[in-house]
């Protein structure tokens, strides 16, 4: 789900040249401290959260903040732009349902954030 969006449905897609991108997703420009600030609080206030016995604001989902840098500096008399990409990854928290005490609907959330987890493991294993 879009945390600054609307909701709608997202896709994680491929392109041809190999970069991974989610279609579908907000992408709010800021030129401030400020500004930035207020998107990483609507995402923030967004999360789903939901508290066990371990964790009164558990997060009951992944999410996923990409910022994108831009500097353009005069350079003779052309404009040199640079750009960089930052991706910051915040994972849902990984309890032991009897510890965290849950049950019904959050034992099912726990049991598919602990599926991805372990995927994500398994990822980041073949990778290094």
């Amino acid at each position: 789900r879009d945390l600054l969006g609307a909701s709608k449905k997202l896709c994680v897609r491929e392109r041809a040249d190999g970069a991974v991108f989610v279609e579908g997703a907000t992408e709010a420009i800021v030129r401030s401290l400020e500004e930035m600030k207020w998107v990483l609080d609507r995402g923030a206030s967004r999360r789903a959260t939901e508290g066990t016995q371990c964790n009164a604001t558990s997060s009951r989902s992944h999410a996923v903040l990409t910022f994108g840098v831009e500097t353009r500096v005069p350079e003779n008399e052309t404009e040199l732009a640079r750009f960089a990409k930052l991706h910051c990854v915040d994972l849902a928290g990984s309890e032991r349902s009897k510890r965290a005490g849950t049950d019904g609907q959050r034992f099912k959330e726990g049991v598919h954030i602990n599926g991805g987890l372990l995927a994500l493991g398994k990822v980041i294993s073949a990778l290094s």
